[in-house]
């Protein structure tokens, strides 16, 4: 007769394995010999992106904190320079977001749509090959790559990744929060508004920000917004009126 078991076999709970991946953040200086160097990078007729167009889309990358595959799939009726709004469509839940953009990066998205190239240019993508085809991927990637080499622009940190374009979002979360920090913004506040630009639906994403600021900044930061786990920043009545009033 067989005996009952107490418990199902089952395998030992594995301990988490910790995060040691770090982004790159790109100093001002490493920006800007990244955009001065797009035109040497895409000086072959090769080259399928044209080198205004690298240039606009790391600005655009850097301005907004997109994600690549989201500046991509940026169509030219989602920039609306009038009223100095983008739309952003995700890939996943067709996810659909208005953001707002600075003075700055509309000043560059006007001289780019205004320049002789676009004028030339039917395509419906707002970044567009030269010939006015999608933009691939795995093409602006290799032109990264080679641009950042060109560039100068490596890690020296023992890390197993050298520096990507994707680094271009944690660069402009960490930028935003320490130029926040410096002007006395309320962090709390700040932190929820940063992560739903971002398209982050929870605030731990973006907390993890915290942890890649200056040093001089880092234990206030941390305290002035502590972890919140998996908090929903919609699930905050007052910081989705905050937000709406940005």
């Amino acid at each position: 007769m067989c005996r009952e078991m107490a418990a199902p076999p089952m395998p030992p709970i594995r301990s988490p394995c910790p995060q040691t991946f770090v982004p790159y953040v790109y100093s001002q200086t490493e920006l800007r010999l990244l955009l001065k160097g797009t035109r040497l990078s895409q000086k072959r007729d090769a080259c399928k992106i044209g080198s205004q167009t690298l240039r606009i889309l790391l600005l655009f990358l850097y301005g907004t904190g997109a994600l690549t595959g989201e500046a991509l799939r940026l169509r030219r009726e989602d920039v609306d320079l009038k009223s100095d709004l983008v739309t952003i469509r995700g890939n996943r839940f067709n996810r659909v977001r208005r953001i707002p953009i600075g003075p700055d990066l509309h000043k560059r998205l006007r001289q780019f749509v205004d320049s002789a190239s676009q004028k030339k240019n039917r395509s419906a993508n707002f970044f567009a090959n030269r010939d006015g085809s999608a933009i691939k991927a795995r093409i602006l990637g290799k032109s990264f790559e080679r641009l950042r080499r060109l560039s100068g622009i490596a890690r020296h940190d023992g890390a197993r990744y050298q520096p990507r374009m994707h680094d271009l979002r944690a660069t402009f979360a960490v930028h935003r929060l320490t130029a926040w920090f410096k002007q006395g913004a309320d962090m709390n506040r700040m932190l929820a508004a940063l992560s739903a630009y971002m398209g982050q639906v929870g605030l731990g994403s973006t907390e993890r920000y915290l942890s890649m600021t200056p040093e001089r900044f880092r234990k206030q930061l941390v305290k002035l917004s502590p972890q919140r786990r998996n908090r929903r920043w919609r699930d905050n009545p007052s910081l989705m009126k905050f937000l709406a009033e940005l």
